[in-house]
């Protein structure tokens, strides 16, 4: 893992997913290792609409989702940490995570976590989702009662990572632990906001109105 400390504060432009809950002009931080099959039925296709205007995945790359087999949807996972804002620009944000793989042992018994791989933010970041997708009536449910969201997000470009689909499939389960900093321009200071941790769907801190 890179020290949050050695980044400098230049912001590099990345197209995020950018979804969290709290009052106006309030730093949070979240992480998630969401199971596509765990998010609602009801939202599973605006979901899938969403990340594919929002995601570097080809137009509808994971359509197959929707009508899918049930090993399809529950080995396709989004793991992901955000460091989030809201309101005007007031700091360049940055979130890195590591993630860990649940491990088996012959008899099907879990037997813990074991790393895998870390993502960042790739630098220092303050970005919005396009207006064009914000003012979409048809995304509205990730906006509503939400002002400006700004993030930096540590994930995989296309959002969605579909697995092989595993047989048992509890073989397929993800733990993330996130690290979260903003870096303050009036004080010229790099800020710590601690570390999130899951191994679900979060859905709390996942944007959509509550239904």
């Amino acid at each position: 893992m890179t020290s949050i400390s050695r980044f400098t504060s230049k912001a590099c432009v990345l197209l995020m997913l950018s979804a969290a809950a709290g009052s106006a002009s309030a730093l949070s931080k979240f992480s998630r290792a969401c199971r596509f099959a765990d998010i609602p039925r009801p939202l599973q296709s605006i979901a899938l609409d969403f990340f594919s205007v929002i995601s570097a995945a080809p137009s509808g790359k994971f359509n197959y989702l929707w009508n899918g087999t049930v090993a399809q949807r529950e080995s396709a996972f989004i793991i992901e940490s955000l460091t989030t804002d809201y309101g005007e620009v007031r700091y360049n944000l940055y979130a890195e995570n590591q993630v860990y793989e649940a491990r088996f042992d012959s008899r099907d018994t879990f037997i813990g976590f074991e790393y895998i791989r870390s993502m960042s933010s790739g630098g220092w970041t303050a970005e919005k989702v396009p207006d064009d997708v914000t003012k979409n009536s048809h995304f509205e449910i990730f906006f509503r009662n939400r002002g400006l969201l700004y993030s930096a997000r540590a994930g995989h470009p296309e959002i969605i990572e579909q697995f092989p689909a595993a047989d048992p499939l509890r073989f397929w389960k993800f733990k993330v632990i996130g690290y979260h900093a903003y870096f303050n321009f009036n004080g010229n200071q790099t800020v710590t906001l601690g570390k999130s941790e899951s191994n679900n769907c979060n859905l709390t801190e996942w944007g959509f109105e509550q239904r």
